[in-house]
């Protein structure tokens, strides 16, 4: 991942790690195998820096950031919005 910081210098971070909870659609007796959640990290940058981070990885229903979702009646008694609507 690069980032780029005001004034036009550039950070890339390199990162390795490991899924380390998963977010639960709640309700369900099996263990969900899909979905978003939050990754433990081990991060290098380009300028040198090493050190630790939690990645979040978000899924179809953080209506805030992703407007549309992906699939229907996920989780099973959801609703889902039509293509013109925003999720709620």
């Amino acid at each position: 991942m690069t980032f780029t910081l005001q004034g036009g210098r550039r950070i890339v971070v390199d990162a390795t790690g490991r899924w380390a909870q998963r977010y639960s659609f709640g309700g369900t007796k099996t263990p969900q195998t899909l979905g978003g959640g939050l990754s433990e990290m081990q991060v290098t940058t380009s300028d040198g820096a090493r050190g630790t981070a939690i990645y979040e990885v978000t899924g179809q229903w953080h209506h805030r950031y992703f407007p549309l979702p992906r699939g229907e009646k996920f989780p099973p008694d959801a609703y889902s919005p039509g293509e013109d609507e925003r999720a709620r």
